[in-house]
């Protein structure tokens, strides 16, 4: 397969989904911002916070995303505007 034909491994994904959310929900249980005010309402620096843990939550997973998609012979490649899905490819020779 051409490595720069996008893939679309479906039960992958959703073995992938599971994983993340997993990930996520524990990772979540530790680093979320208190507050009872949705994102709009909270101060500043409740909003401040919000947005770190966020780019935490990026600079935490990102790494352990591609290693798991490499173990099973894809690579990712992220899109520069976060409301846009990951692509996913084949490697070469996988």
């Amino acid at each position: 397969m051409d490595t720069s034909e996008q893939i679309d491994p479906g039960a992958l994904r959703i073995e992938y989904r599971a994983y993340i959310e997993d990930l996520k929900r524990k990772w979540l249980a530790q680093k979320r911002v208190e507050s009872r005010d949705v994102l709009e309402l909270m101060s500043e620096t409740e909003r401040s916070q919000v947005r770190g843990t966020i780019a935490m939550w990026a600079r935490y997973v990102t790494p352990l995303a591609e290693a798991w998609w490499k173990e099973r012979g894809y690579r990712v490649e992220w899109p520069d505007d976060d409301s846009k899905p990951m692509k996913v490819f084949e490697l070469e020779g996988g």
